[in-house]
């Protein structure tokens, strides 16, 4: 792939080590960014969200299907997630 083209032209690829290239302010390497993950985000103990209790709902169709212990998800409020999301 590293012919001449037509018009003399070579193509090559840049290294790519982080020493090479302009340094950010941030660290990050065009779109390679560090973002920490939605669970490293998240306390358990708040949400952007008010679920119904679900203690009087009739859980019996779901049968051996049923949650045995709550879903170890993210509580994050609005804008976080879209922030996110965005």
């Amino acid at each position: 792939m590293n012919a001449i083209n037509p018009t003399g032209w070579r193509p090559s690829m840049g290294e790519n080590e982080p020493e090479t290239g302009i340094r950010t302010f941030t660290g990050n390497r065009a779109l390679q960014l560090e973002e920490a993950l939605l669970f490293e985000l998240g306390a358990a103990d708040r949400s952007g969200v008010d679920f119904p209790d679900t203690a009087d709902i009739d859980l019996s169709a779901l049968g051996p299907m049923a949650r045995a212990e709550r879903p170890n998800l993210p509580g994050l409020s609005e804008p976080e997630t879209v922030r996110h999301y965005t």
